[in-house]
């Protein structure tokens, strides 16, 4: 019945104002360089941000699938997943060995062996996992509007997630070495690590706030 935290809240606040701060006051006059790719190749800055939303609404797009296929075949897929797993390690094992990476293709065996492991001690208990999924997924469908939160709150993500992106795109301009409109960066990576540090948290506070909302709503149900 009371805030918690408020300083951490405070300091969160004061975070993403400093980062509105840096995209539109550095950000925006970045789009107009390029910086260095890998392999000699140049990256147009403007053309980072369509990729980025593109990227976002197709794994949207996906989330929404994937929840549709939950909604049905909840017990296979779990199922499923375990085996992809096994598969996708033993497919790892023959392209190491293949090209004579032998380090990468024994970790790959001894990751294999714990999967293998993984997968044979919970197989009994998959019937029991399905019906918790299968109860939780009655919950939401129940509660139409936590479907309407989670993509609002993954909307809002989705945005401070450019916002963050103009600002990185800023301090990386400001800090880089430009001749003909190509940048080559400079940055301090103690700035570098702030900026990862501030967008981890921002995309964690995105996360909190759907489970706390979602575990309230479905502890009533």
């Amino acid at each position: 019945n009371r805030y918690r935290d408020v300083w951490a809240a405070l300091v969160f606040v004061a975070s993403q104002i400093v980062i509105l701060y840096l995209a539109f006051a550095w950000g925006t006059r970045s789009l107009k360089y390029k910086g260095d790719g890998s392999g000699g190749s140049v990256i147009s800055f403007g053309g980072i941000f369509p990729l980025a939303i593109c990227s976002s609404l197709i794994a949207i797009l996906i989330s929404g699938l994937a929840l549709a296929l939950l909604l049905r075949v909840a017990q296979q897929l779990i199922q499923i997943s375990l085996g992809l797993m096994v598969v996708l390690d033993i497919l790892l094992v023959i392209i190491f060995a293949f090209q004579g990476l032998w380090i990468a293709a024994v970790a790959s065996v001894f990751f294999l062996f714990i999967t293998l492991s993984y997968g044979y001690s919970v197989w009994r208990r998959i019937p029991f996992a399905a019906a918790n999924l299968e109860t939780a997924i009655t919950a939401v469908q129940a509660n139409g509007s936590l479907l309407l939160t989670a993509y609002g709150v993954s909307a809002g993500v989705l945005l401070l997630s450019v916002v963050w992106l103009l600002a990185w795109l800023g301090v990386y301009v400001r800090n880089a070495e430009c001749e003909n409109g190509k940048c080559s960066s400079h940055t301090n990576p103690f700035v570098t690590f702030s900026l990862l540090l501030v967008y981890f948290w921002m995309v964690s506070v995105g996360q909190n706030v759907l489970h706390v909302t979602t575990a309230g709503v479905v502890g009533t149900f």
